[in-house]
């Protein structure tokens, strides 16, 4: 496994796309901050405004940031894929090699992002270490969203799913799938709490809960985060593994 994660690294980083994705990553948060320190709006001069607007944009970005990076060793390679299994190389190890290595850099690019918002924040606007603490509060609740978000979006580009559908089916589980759920169990029962545990509610949560000063650590996000990430490798791990690759 060490051998094929160090030929796919070397894939991975000498992918020009990688760092045009990250640089406009970060540079995205250098821009608000810019905007919002030469406002003359004085409501635009507290971090409060500023770490709301960086987590919903960083929210928002992410995402499209999990469809990009998943494809990076995933499209249209069945040639490699087929070289790499005629050299012995199991079709497990080519599912959770692609994703640990994808997974780590967007972490440490996640990180560093977070890492950028915060310098600015703290420099150049009225800070509160309040506001600072609720953010990075937020950002714990909100990480292992993504990361298993990041895993449903590598099982799909894995079985051979387009981007456009990779990234509809994410914005349905990440985004309306507690509506959808919610209207159906509505159907059926006047209270249901079900739907308050779907990726898109704990999603929403973790922002709103920001907005509105109530941000609190959400054990449910690091829970039903957690099943999601076995139930995708599973899934990833056995329909993969009889995937016919032409």
């Amino acid at each position: 496994m060490i051998n094929y994660l160090n030929s796919e690294r070397y894939r991975l980083f000498h992918k020009k796309s990688l760092y045009f994705t990250s640089a406009f990553f970060l540079l995205v948060m250098v821009i608000i901050a810019v905007m919002y320190r030469n406002s003359n709006e004085a409501f635009l001069s507290t971090s409060a405004l500023y770490y709301l607007s960086t987590l919903i944009v960083t929210t928002a970005i992410s995402f499209f940031i999990i469809v990009l990076f998943n494809s990076f060793l995933t499209g249209k390679d069945n040639e490699l894929l087929k070289q790499a299994i005629s050299f012995g190389v199991t079709r497990n190890t080519i599912f959770l090699s692609k994703l640990v290595l994808t997974l780590v850099i967007f972490l440490f690019l996640f990180g560093l992002n977070i890492l950028t918002i915060v310098l600015l924040g703290e420099n150049l606007f009225t800070t509160d270490p309040q506001v600072l603490n609720d953010f990075l509060i937020a950002v714990s609740n909100l990480l292992p969203l993504l990361i298993s978000a990041f895993t449903f979006g590598h099982l799909l580009r894995m079985l051979g799913v387009s981007q456009i559908v990779t990234i509809l089916s994410m914005l349905f589980v990440y985004g309306l799938s507690n509506e959808v759920a919610g209207f159906i169990f509505s159907l059926v029962s006047k209270h249901e709490p079900i739907s308050q545990f779907f990726p898109s509610a704990l999603l929403a949560d973790a922002v709103n809960d920001f907005f509105n000063h109530t941000v609190a650590v959400q054990p449910a996000s690091w829970v039903i985060s957690g099943g999601l990430i076995v139930l995708y490798i599973a899934i990833g791990l056995r329909v993969f593994g009889q995937k016919n690759i032409e």
